[in-house]
């Protein structure tokens, strides 16, 4: 050890405590890190046993059952091509046609930027079939050139509607993120679209309202994270005190105590509004 750690002696002197305890600690490190290389290579050791077995049993003579029924399987490139775009076709039908025979619908939209900053345009919609069945599927995803103005949206939704027949007739909500251009306040009218409900994203109304908080030290981080900052500030409260005591740093808000009341109940409240958001976002 003392030609690759010199100064290991001086530090961790010989039959001291500290030397056994560093040591002890080195030798669990290293099984640690055995013990993660083991675990992976037999995963791949089983893996390539598990595909010789297959193979084993596909091109054994003996097997002659299953060679038969594997070589009446069509398995080609050309032949796993055409049963994706088979099954892509079917799906697609489906769909149409149970939009066409829907109750009722409403569609979402959400405009965001890709990583070439290009704008693209998502329209989701979610229907009820006529046997009472709710479906929700992405209805299209175009993009948006190169502005995001009202009219443009305005254009690409109308381009949606008239591709996949959407009957409009049996709109009931729109939701946007309730910005103008989203809404189409002053667009709405000239397209072919009915009057509908406006519903405006929750998350969006919440990071307006976050604007007019008195809270400005917590509000100017990450709206979604508010509540993590919160929660740390509170249950670490009494140790950040002490130590801006220690520092003769003075904060007049942190001996007030209306101010202390408020923090105590803005931070319940947001510990609910990151339950809600994470719902929100709950997928599938």
């Amino acid at each position: 050890m003392k030609p690759i750690y010199p100064q290991f002696s001086n530090q961790y002197p010989p039959n001291s405590k500290l030397r056994s305890d560093k040591l002890a600690s080195l030798k669990s490190n290293l099984n640690k890190q055995q013990s993660t290389l083991m675990t992976f290579s037999n995963q791949a050791n089983n893996v390539a046993e598990a595909s010789f077995v297959i193979a084993w049993n596909i091109a054994h003579p003996n097997n002659a059952a299953l060679h038969k029924v594997v070589s009446q399987i069509p398995i080609s490139r050309h032949t796993t091509e055409r049963r994706i775009t088979a099954i892509n076709t079917s799906l697609e039908y489906n769909f149409l046609n149970d939009l066409k025979n829907c109750i009722a619908f409403s569609l979402a939209l959400d405009e965001s930027t890709d990583i070439t900053d290009l704008p693209q345009l998502a329209v989701f919609i979610r229907f009820v079939s006529p046997d009472f069945v709710v479906k929700e599927e992405l209805l299209d995803l175009v993009a948006l050139q190169e502005s995001t103005r009202g009219v443009d949206i305005k254009n690409a939704l109308d381009s949606i509607i008239k591709t996949f027949n959407v009957p409009l007739n049996k709109l009931v909500s729109n939701a946007t993120d309730g910005t103008p251009a989203m809404l189409g306040k002053k667009n709405r009218d000239d397209s072919q679209i009915p009057q509908f409900i406006p519903i405006h994203c929750i998350i969006h109304r919440e990071h307006l309202v976050t604007k007019y908080l008195k809270y400005p030290y917590v509000m100017k981080t990450i709206w979604l994270s508010s509540y993590n900052v919160l929660n740390r500030f509170v249950d670490l409260f009494d140790p950040i005190t002490a130590f801006l005591k220690e520092k003769e740093i003075t904060y007049s808000e942190l001996d007030d105590d209306e101010w202390l009341q408020d923090l105590m109940f803005l931070t319940d409240v947001m510990e609910h509004l990151q339950t809600l958001n994470l719902q929100l976002q709950w997928k599938d």
